[in-house]
């Protein structure tokens, strides 16, 4: 399996402050990948986001989600069993790409996880 891939999508400051809650737009959203974190938060959110998709039973790929607290500690917000693959639009093609892994890279590696010989047991 390849190793996990962190990225981050954060609101720009102007929204950041607000004090009423307030729909955010695209615009506002910058997406930055790999995530600019420190080497051991991002150990830790990689190890948390094989540990979550390992408890409910995902077998091959999967996105898992996670914010940071006001301690700076990672909350997981979901784990997505079947995340998107729209190339450019996903959010598991954005990250992907960054890492050095193309779009038919992933594709082939989500087949060939697929029939894996722990599969066939």
């Amino acid at each position: 399996m390849p190793k996990p891939i962190i990225a981050e999508s954060r609101t720009l400051a102007r929204q950041r402050n607000a004090t009423i809650p307030q729909p955010i737009s695209l615009d506002a959203i910058e997406e930055i990948c790999p995530a600019e974190l420190p080497v051991a938060l991002r150990k830790e959110i990689s190890r948390l986001a094989v540990e979550a998709g390992r408890i409910i039973g995902c077998p091959d790929y999967w996105r898992a989600d996670f914010r940071l607290d006001a301690s700076g500690a990672p909350r997981a917000l979901e784990v997505n069993t079947l995340p998107g693959l729209q190339p450019g639009y996903s959010d598991i093609t954005k990250m992907t790409n960054p890492a050095g892994m193309g779009y038919a890279d992933l594709v082939r590696w989500i087949l060939k996880s697929a029939e894996s010989p722990y599969r066939r047991e």
